[in-house]
């Protein structure tokens, strides 16, 4: 994905790439008991190709396997997961991923929520990014509360953004990554934003997590429950 970028760039993104890398079991994970019905209602909720700019095209899969610091979920149940395609820019300096989780009970789900959010998994990605830039001048990774739109359906909600910057061979660089975490009922979704020499551009990201909000809100609430959405969703940690 990061091919052609310069040598920091690919090393810093790694580490926060959603998918990490790997093929055997994460003892870890959660337990799988998926239904059809779950497994539908994952990849429908899901970041689609309509939801993110005419720019970015999918590529390949994310890879599976243990994730560099994931909270211990091996007690918890997943009935639906779908990992969607990246998304990746045209000229390669950004990418858009989407993961959906739907666990057996709310309860599960919002267990898993809160470890993953969790200030021992935030400090841990904080570290690994600091250790890999420390190899360049002035290079330094900083984690905020990233803003977001108002409109989209209320839930549980945390939104980061880590920005980084280095200098190579003299040149300023930087990247931001930008991960928000939903939660509603049974459904945990994530959505990642990468771009490189600056933010990823926030109106079309707006536009990304309105469509997965409104769909995962459609998906978790019963007809007859569904109300007008809207509220304040600008949270972070």
């Amino acid at each position: 994905m990061n091919r052609g970028l310069p040598a920091a760039a690919a090393v810093a993104t790694g580490v926060l790439f959603l998918g990490a890398c790997g093929s055997a079991p994460d003892p870890r994970a959660p337990r799988h008991a998926f239904t059809s019905a779950d497994q539908r209602a994952a990849k429908l909720v899901d970041v689609q190709r309509a939801d993110v700019p005419a720019t970015y095209s999918p590529h390949g899969s994310q890879k599976t396997g243990a994730r560099q610091c994931a909270p211990d979920l091996s007690d918890l149940t997943l009935t639906g997961a779908d990992l969607s395609k990246p998304f990746i820019a045209s000229d390669a300096l950004g990418y858009v991923l989407g993961e959906v989780d739907v666990y057996r009970s709310p309860e599960q789900a919002t267990a898993a929520f809160a470890r993953v959010t969790g200030e021992t998994r935030r400090r841990c990605l904080l570290q690994i990014a600091r250790r890999a830039l420390a190899q360049y001048q002035a290079g330094r990774v900083r984690i905020a509360p990233l803003p977001l739109p108002v409109g989209i359906p209320v839930g549980g909600l945390v939104a980061r953004r880590v920005a980084e910057s280095w200098r190579d061979s003299g040149k300023a660089q930087g990247q931001s990554t930008d991960d928000v975490y939903l939660l509603f009922g049974r459904t945990f979704v994530i959505v990642s934003f990468w771009h490189y020499g600056g933010a990823f551009p926030a109106a079309a990201e707006a536009r990304v997590i309105a469509a997965v909000a409104q769909r995962a809100h459609r998906v978790s609430t019963p007809p007859s429950a569904r109300t007008r959405p809207g509220g304040n969703t600008s949270r972070g940690e």
